[in-house]
């Protein structure tokens, strides 16, 4: 059974560490910048609330079904472009990039809630990232069945 999520509000990239010297301690220590932190306490918050009650947490392989990054047109997008919106998808090509820091933020946030640790996906389908009227990401994954490394034994 295939588990979908809606987490609402633009989606954010995530950010990378930053490094900043700690005169307490003597030495340099990295750091996640606070709104990176809030961004994602607001993520694992809609997922909890989103999740079927009686869920458990994933902990065999799987599979992402599709990302869909969805993002507010732009200030400005002409009036037929944004009615163009409720007719037929058109793709974001600027940033954030797809692959490193929206997918990343993403996952983080469900690692410990939806899975035990994202390196248990094993497929990932259709990501994309989209401008829409209603800025939300939308993923939906279910356990993978097929042979993994796991399943296979000598």
């Amino acid at each position: 059974m295939a588990l979908k999520i809606i987490i609402k509000g633009t989606p954010k990239a995530k950010q990378s560490f930053r490094f900043g010297f700690n005169k307490h301690i003597g030495h340099v220590v990295k750091y996640q910048p606070k709104a990176v932190k809030d961004e994602e306490t607001n993520i694992k918050a809609q997922i909890a609330n989103s999740l079927p009650s009686g869920f458990r947490m994933l902990t065999t392989a799987v599979k992402v079904n599709y990302i869909t990054f969805i993002f507010p047109p732009l200030t400005n997008f002409p009036k037929w472009k944004c009615e163009l919106l409720n007719k037929t998808e058109i793709y974001k090509t600027t940033s954030p990039d797809l692959t490193d820091n929206l997918q990343k933020g993403l996952i983080d946030a469900m690692k410990g809630m939806v899975f035990s640790n994202d390196s248990i996906i094993c497929i990932c389908g259709n990501v994309k990232k989209i401008y829409g009227l209603e800025p939300r990401t939308e993923i939906e994954l279910e356990e993978f069945i097929g042979l993994t490394d796991k399943t296979l034994k000598p």
